[in-house]
């Protein structure tokens, strides 16, 4: 399995369609993770994981919503193996140790801990995705 790069951002996933439509050009993938705790699932879904379902899944017009019960704590490294096999990048929201991403005036910013902030183009950040580590950067690749 090729690395992941994870990348942290506080921004909406909506802000991020022109980066996903780069990628997808380039025939690769990305996905979005919500690192923070939500309510629960639709009530079906819910009960099912709640009467000891390995997993509930629900089907929607464009949608599956997959439930999972869980023991303690979600482990980031796992979600990314589990859910995200065949992306190149995951954007992050919640609070993991990452580079942090935001929208910029001409595409997008990066910014490492402590380190300077380095713009993108979409079509520029999509390409640099492609190899196991951004230029520049540390590469909190997982």
């Amino acid at each position: 399995m090729k690395r992941i790069h994870v990348l942290k951002t506080t921004a909406r996933p909506s802000d991020f369609s022109e980066l996903f439509t780069a990628l997808r050009e380039l025939g690769l993938r990305g996905g979005w993770l919500d690192y923070e705790e939500h309510g629960d699932a639709p009530s079906g879904l819910e009960a099912a994981a709640a009467a000891g379902a390995l997993r509930a899944v629900g089907v929607g017009r464009h949608r599956v919503l997959t439930v999972k019960p869980i023991a303690g704590a979600a482990v980031l490294r796992d979600l990314l193996r589990e859910h995200f096999a065949g992306c190149r990048v995951v954007i992050v929201r919640g609070t993991i140790e990452a580079p942090v991403i935001e929208p910029a005036k001409a595409g997008w910013a990066i910014r490492e801990e402590g380190g300077a902030e380095r713009p993108w183009t979409s079509r520029g950040l999509a390409e640099a995705l492609r190899k196991p580590r951004l230029p520049g950067s540390s590469g909190d690749s997982r």
